[in-house]
């Protein structure tokens, strides 16, 4: 007789591979933040899809040895990195960790968004759980890179408040010294491309006061 075919029920959507060679920006960003791409460029993305969904890939690359754009301070790592593709958009996200003695790890989150023809890129950074001066305080800003490949990062203060953060410095006083009459206010973070640098107003003994800038190499 006629032999009998069952039908198998499949859920909607689907699991597929794509190639996708970069333009020369787009390499020269990729390769800026240390990743290494394949021989001949073109980068494998493997993607889903789900009904009432954009299509997703994510890049089968290997995450940068190095924090990509942003100097972190002595002992900051790069901890995780994922190139995606979704909705017509590339993105980068890269998270770190800042080692801080007696405390728990700070965390670093870079999300840019990459122009697909230059390289150009546009985000935000965010630090939070920082501890300096006996302060936990947190970061946040944007960062850049122009088609020529210059980047541009302001992220600053900010005080932790529940969930989010409130950009500002500071205010004090602050006695990061213990037994030592030194005080300081309306001190300000900013972590860059050079690294973290600190800037703020110091008195001693209650009596002069002046103002006060410079870096922190280390939080060790």
């Amino acid at each position: 007789g006629d032999p009998t075919f069952g039908a198998v029920p499949l859920a909607p959507g689907f699991n597929a591979d794509a190639s996708y060679t970069p333009s020369a920006g787009v390499a020269s960003t990729l390769q800026a933040a240390g990743f290494t791409l394949p021989a001949g460029g073109a980068i494998t993305f493997s993607g889903s899809w789900n009904p009432g969904s954009s299509p997703t890939f994510v890049a089968a690359l290997n995450a940068p040895p190095g924090f990509p754009f942003l100097a972190l301070p002595d002992g900051g790592a790069i901890t995780g990195a994922t190139l995606s593709f979704s909705a017509g958009t590339l993105s980068l996200a890269v998270s770190g960790a800042i080692p801080i003695p007696g405390q728990a790890v700070a965390t670093v989150a870079v999300d840019v968004d990459v122009g697909l023809s230059d390289g150009s890129f546009t985000g935000t950074a965010t630090v939070s759980g920082l501890y300096v001066f006996g302060v936990t305080v947190g970061l946040t800003g944007t960062l850049s890179r122009s088609a020529a490949g210059v980047v541009t990062a302001e992220v600053s203060t900010c005080q932790p408040q529940g969930t989010g953060c409130t950009p500002g410095p500071i205010a004090g006083p602050i006695t990061p010294f213990p037994g030592v009459p030194v005080q300081l206010s309306n001190v300000d973070l900013s972590l860059g491309t050079s690294g973290l640098t600190v800037s703020g107003t110091m008195s001693v003994a209650g009596l002069a006061s002046l103002s006060m800038s410079g870096s922190l190499q280390s939080l060790q």
